[in-house]
This record gives C-alpha cells, sequence and structure tokens, in this order.
C-alpha cells in the first residue's frame, strides 16, 4: 500500500529502461522531484538546464543568474486520473544575486483502496500529495554562473506521511557568444522513513547538457539545447529540443526524449506581449498514460 506514491509518480516520468527493469527502479523517495515544472524545458525535451527561465529554481538555481528583474510564474498540468501538478515561483534580484522562492505540488484525489488482497469492490478512497517548498540563490561573475537552492519536502498518503529536505547545485559557464554548457546535481539529502519502511533514498540526479544559438535566414533565432541525465535509481536518460523564434513575440518548440518508454517526442510554444508570456508544453504519453499538456504565465513586477 504504501509503495503507491512511489509508483505512481514513477509513472509520470521515467521509469523502466528499453533493456529492462533497472535494478534500483522505485528505489527512492519523492519521485516528484524528477519531473520539470518549466513548460518550455517540457516541450524541449525536457532539457532544463538552460530553458527553465524563472522556474530554474526548483531544478537548477544557476538558470536564474542571468534573469532581468523580479517575476511571478505559476504552472499547471494535469495527468492520467485525478492528479495534477500546480507550482508558483518568485523571482527577485539584489545587487549581483537572484533570489527564487516556490511552491511545487503534486496531487490526486479519490484513489482506490483495495487492501492487501484482491478484491473487486474498492474499500474507499484515499487522497495523496506531495508538496515541496523551494528556496534559490544566484550569481554571474564573467563567463560563470553559478546557483544553489534547497527544498523542504511533505508527503501524505493513507495514514502515512513523511518529511525531508534536499538541496541542489548546478553551474553554467559561456566560453562563447553562442555557446552554452552546463551541469548540476540535484536532491540531495538523507533518506527519508516511510512507516514500517525506512531508509529511501533522495532521488538525486546528475545533469550535464549543452546549448548553442544561430541566426537562421528563413526562421531567425534558433537554439538547440542537448541534455542527459543519470538517477540514482534508474538508467541514463536524456533529451534534445529545437526552439525557433520567427518573431519577437512567438517561439516554436520541438524536442524528444531519449531513453524514456513512456514519452518521446514533445512539442510548445511561446508567446509574450509586455511584460506577459504564456508557455504551453505537450507530452505525448505511451503505454496509454494519456497526455500532459503544461501551461506556465509568467509575468513581470
Amino acid at each position: 500500500m504504501r509503495a503507491i506514491p512511489f509508483v505512481m509518480a514513477a509513472v509520470c516520468v521515467h521509469a523502466a529502461s528499453g533493456d529492462g527493469i533497472y535494478r534500483d527502479a522505485g528505489a527512492s523517495a519523492f519521485q516528484f522531484l524528477k519531473i520539470e515544472v518549466s513548460a518550455r524545458a517540457a516541450a524541449l525535451g525536457g532539457t532544463v538546464l538552460f530553458n527553465s527561465g524563472p522556474l530554474s529554481g526548483f531544478s537548477c538555481p544557476a538558470g536564474l543568474a542571468r534573469l532581468d528583474g523580479a517575476s511571478v510564474s505559476a504552472s499547471h498540468a494535469s495527468y492520467f486520473g485525478s492528479a495534477s501538478q500546480n507550482t508558483a515561483s518568485l523571482v527577485a534580484a539584489s545587487g549581483g544575486l537572484r533570489f527564487s522562492a516556490g511552491i511545487n505540488a503534486l496531487s490526486a484525489g479519490g484513489l482506490e483502496y483495495r487492501g492487501d488482497e484482491p478484491v473487486a469492490e474498492p474499500l474507499g478512497t484515499f487522497d495523496y500529495l506531495d508538496l515541496a517548498l523551494s528556496g534559490a540563490v544566484a550569481a554571474s561573475s564573467g563567463p560563470l554562473d553559478a546557483g544553489a537552492g534547497m527544498k523542504l519536502l511533505h508527503e501524505e498518503i493513507w495514514e502515512t506521511d513523511e518529511w525531508g529536505f534536499t538541496v541542489d547545485a548546478s553551474a553554467a559557464v559561456h566560453p562563447l557568444p553562442w555557446l552554452d554548457l552546463g551541469l548540476a546535481v540535484q536532491n540531495i539529502g538523507p533518506s527519508a522513513d516511510f512507516g514500517s519502511r525506512p531508509g529511501y533514498r533522495m532521488p538525486m540526479t546528475w545533469r550535464a547538457g549543452v546549448s548553442t544559438r544561430a541566426e537562421l535566414p528563413w526562421a531567425g533565432p534558433a537554439a538547440l539545447s542537448l541534455e542527459t541525465c543519470k538517477p540514482i535509481d534508474n538508467d541514463m536518460s536524456g533529451g534534445a529540443g529545437l526552439e525557433l523564434s520567427p518573431a519577437a513575440w512567438l517561439d516554436l518548440r520541438g524536442g524528444y526524449r531519449l531513453g524514456n518508454d513512456s514519452q518521446d517526442l514533445t512539442a510548445g510554444i511561446g508567446l509574450s506581449a509586455g511584460a506577459w508570456a504564456l508557455d504551453y508544453a505537450w507530452i505525448p504519453g505511451a503505454m496509454s498514460l494519456g497526455d500532459v499538456h503544461r501551461i506556465v504565465l509568467t509575468t513581470g513586477i
């Protein structure tokens, strides 16, 4: 029964490789931390290092370093059944530092409970909640950006609830005007105990990526992002994304997730007007999981 939260979240993200089930699959707690909250990053094949913008504080804090001014962002995504994810983030600047604070919640309600023995009719229903409160800081010095963040975590399911915390660190270097290189380590923290099952590790993940930009005569500015990641409880995977900006107010995005049996092609769009920006991502799902639609609205303040 208490394994349900990990199974649910693992379905939303990559849970198995093409060569079979990974030996440690499902061995980590708070699996929802692996899900990107940025619609732009999701549309670009899950490449979060350089494409999370004002939502970088949730996963790759160095991405905050070169943002201008203050902003507020809100994100929503719906998954199979009643599961949904909602986030909100505030970004502010002081001197050469950039700060962010945010909340990320994944929840589902009305889930059927059948106990330890198989029965035709459910014995009742229960709700599920994963919650993360995050804070991050970043700075830029010449071609180098660096950032660090911390998340306070809480999970509730059935009669069990647990607290935890993790830290993130990331860095990006810009050796050329058209080239970015990035590295991040996410979700480092002590193990969590769930009821009578102690010792669930946090889903620590390493990420490395590169982004390059060019001016295309037929499509205007273009950016290509490539990224790989290795979580502690799964095989290595990755993603690639291409963004075209044919107009100042329009971004067209497409991507591909590598090593992910449940998702592959991704697409999305970005619209902006004045201080407002709207990002949308479409992530088709395999294995009858259904499609994920992620929307992020951002405004300067």
